[in-house]
């Protein structure tokens, strides 16, 4: 699943090619969240909150 992952995370980062010329960010794989702080990943729906972190979402509910 990790190749997969980062197969996702590659394919999504190509339009931050502006953040590779920064010498901090190069070679980074970022996670962009919408304005819902909710992201897709490998099938997997993602959700962050400031007071419980980052939530795995799906068809049955919220799991940690």
């Amino acid at each position: 699943m990790i190749d997969k992952t980062i197969a996702e995370l590659e394919a999504a980062n190509k339009v931050l090619s502006a953040w590779q010329q920064s010498p901090w960010l190069k070679g980074q794989l970022f996670l962009v969240f919408d304005a819902a702080y909710e992201a897709m990943l490998c099938g997997y729906r993602l959700n962050y909150q400031k007071e419980l972190g980052l939530q795995i979402i799906n068809e049955g509910g919220a799991h940690d």
